[in-house]
């Protein structure tokens, strides 16, 4: 009988977190090299797709490395696409004129599609493994130990 009220309490308390929590489908993409589609890698280890996502309100942002693009969606309709020619690993999106991209142990910054900035990790035995915000300025994790900030203007900010 305890055994069963215990079993009863635990499944009550399943329940309730999970009816919280519910998940919500807000974009599909197959797989392939169109315009609504994410691009799928083979390899080795498995395949890969894109590198990086944001959602920012009812927008969904990806970063679609292997097609070689940065696009936008809203209720399931491709709203831009910028074109990229970058090997990108990672995205911080501030607005479609204005995002950086990690690549290649590089920072770069994007305003109006054009380089603003192009500023190379030249750390010995450090590689730049992922991009965050931090006061709103852009942060590079290295090795999840020392970053690199830029700092106001064009003048990057090292800091560890």
């Amino acid at each position: 009988m305890l055994r069963s009220l215990k079993f009863l309490l635990v499944f009550i308390c399943a329940t309730v977190l999970f009816a919280q929590n519910s998940v919500n489908e807000m974009l599909f993409l197959p797989w392939g090299d169109g315009t609504g589609q994410a691009g799928l890698k083979q390899a080795p280890g498995g395949p890969y797709g894109p590198n990086a996502f944001v959602v920012q309100d009812e927008r969904i942002v990806l970063l679609d490395t292997w097609n070689g693009s940065i696009k936008q969606f809203a209720n399931g309709k491709l709203l831009s696409q910028v074109e990229i020619d970058e090997t990108a690993e990672d995205l911080l999106w501030i607005t479609v004129d204005n995002y950086y991209l990690l690549s290649d142990n590089r920072l770069l910054h994007f305003e109006n599609g054009k380089k603003q900035i192009e500023l190379r990790i030249t750390t010995p035995r450090r590689q730049a493994t992922a991009l965050y915000f931090l006061n709103d300025a852009p942060l590079i994790e290295l090795n999840q130990n020392a970053s690199l900030v830029p700092g106001t203007g064009n003048k990057p900010a090292l800091q560890f």
